[in-house]
């Protein structure tokens, strides 16, 4: 189940493959540029999906880069605000 409407699913879906299209999957020795993880050990995290996920911006359709699912879902989960990822790296810190 995905939180936007269908017609916004939709359109988030051609957007996704448009992008895997143009930038293409990354090297076979390719590792999430946050967790470092290789494919090898992050494949099946993201269901049936592969091991990377398209990285973009929502309001520029722009592309980012390849992340891991779960590394992918962290930054979404903090709606790519880096503030609030701020506040989370200080509640963290010792």
């Amino acid at each position: 189940m995905r939180p936007e409407c269908r017609s916004c699913n939709n359109e988030l879906s051609r957007v996704r493959k448009d992008l895997r299209i143009t930038h293409g999957m990354p090297e076979e020795d390719y590792t999430c540029p946050i967790c470092l993880r290789s494919a090898e050990e992050v494949d099946g995290k993201g269901g049936r999906a592969g091991a990377w996920v398209v990285d973009h911006c929502h309001s520029t359709d722009k592309f980012r880069g390849w992340l891991c699912h779960s590394c992918n879902r962290g930054i979404g989960y903090f709606e790519d605000s880096t503030n609030m990822m701020q506040r989370a790296i200080m509640y963290l810190s010792p």
